[in-house]
């Protein structure tokens, strides 16, 4: 993303239903597989720090994104432990994580299969990790141009890439469920448009009842999906354990 659409990007994932829907869905399942908070976790593409805060209820937490404006917002949020790391690659521990997490990053990568192994590197022999990504590449649209997706997924090739790179998938599911019909239709509508637009442009803005509604509605598919899988929606969350070689 460019610096623009990152500031965009800060200034609604405090209060915006699908970022608090999306908290919702994290905390709820990494509440079950995860019930101390005694871990070391890897917050990899951690952008303005959204989603600390939630991971520090499971452990020590480790930021680190790829850009410079992402990092500086973290730091204006007094999250200090963010490293800037543009490739798994330059990730030099001397321990390794427990819990590796990915929130709508993996999409964002030209070779995803990669990452996933240079994560299986990172992570302890009974380590796991966390994933969200978009999924149906049918929903393609301007937002996807303007966020620097190279992809959406279906569940079925979210399990096959964590498998063949050497996790073993615990649970996947679909997320924004109740909400997709209207979600698909908007984001059809917004694919139809061909002047340039910004990302401010396409976060549908929301009055404050309806938008407490819809956060609502995902945290009532959180509590579903602690413990079965939704079989669709708009996004989806992975949790994987690392395979022993």
């Amino acid at each position: 993303m460019d610096s623009q659409s990152i500031t965009t990007h800060a200034a609604v994932e405090e209060h915006y239903w699908w970022f608090v829907g999306r908290r919702a869905v994290i905390r709820r399942l990494a509440s079950r597989y995860f019930p101390t908070n005694d871990r070391r976790i890897l917050d990899w593409g951690c952008g303005a720090g959204g989603n600390y805060q939630l991971l520090t209820h499971f452990g020590s937490v480790l930021g680190v994104d790829s850009s410079e404006v992402s990092i500086d917002f973290c730091k204006s949020r007094n999250i200090t432990n963010v490293q800037k790391i543009s490739s798994i690659d330059d990730l030099h521990v001397t321990e390794q994580f427990d819990l590796l997490t990915n929130f709508d990053v993996l999409e964002h990568l030209e070779d995803d299969e990669y990452f996933l192994q240079g994560a299986h590197r990172v992570l302890k022999p009974d380590g796991y990790i966390l994933i969200t990504v978009p999924a149906y590449m049918f929903l393609w649209s301007q937002l996807d141009d303007i966020l620097g997706h190279v992809r959406r997924y279906s569940r079925r090739q979210l399990i096959q890439k964590v498998e063949k790179c050497g996790f073993t998938v615990l649970r996947a599911s679909y997320f924004i469920t109740i909400l997709s019909p209207l979600f698909i239709l908007v984001r059809l509508v917004q694919r139809r448009k061909k002047e340039a637009a910004k990302l401010e442009d396409l976060v549908v803005p929301l009055p404050a009842p309806i938008n407490r509604i819809f956060s609502f509605l995902v945290a009532l598919e959180a509590v579903l999906i602690k413990w079965v899988n939704l079989p669709f929606g708009t996004s989806i969350i992975l949790l994987g354990k690392r395979n022993t070689l």
